[in-house]
């Protein structure tokens, strides 16, 4: 009998997304896109992240409620939203996040 791989944590998933995020943010101080002018495939990896940061974030990850807080208040690969901002902060803040 074999045994099924257990599905990435939370800290994985979060260190995959900063990763990617990186790549694009990187890209983004050298002057070759800017955060409101992603291209397609670069506005997909965003998506990416956003998906892969409210994943570890259910998981319990505050540092990835934290980075989602920021993401959504500074507008950076999305829409900005005070309102999802002050979520994701809050949601940190209730673990201690500082």
């Amino acid at each position: 009998m074999c045994r099924e791989d257990l599905p990435p944590g939370p800290d994985v998933i979060f260190k995959k997304a900063i990763g990617m995020y990186g790549l694009i943010n990187n890209k983004v101080k050298r002057g070759l896109t800017s955060w409101v002018s992603l291209n397609r495939i670069d506005g997909q990896k965003m998506i990416g992240v956003i998906d892969m940061l409210k994943e570890a974030s259910a998981q319990g990850n505050i540092d990835a409620q934290f980075i989602l807080g920021v993401l959504f208040d500074q507008g950076k690969g999305m829409k900005q939203d005070y309102a999802q901002a002050f979520k994701w902060f809050s949601k940190a803040a209730e673990q201690r996040h500082a």
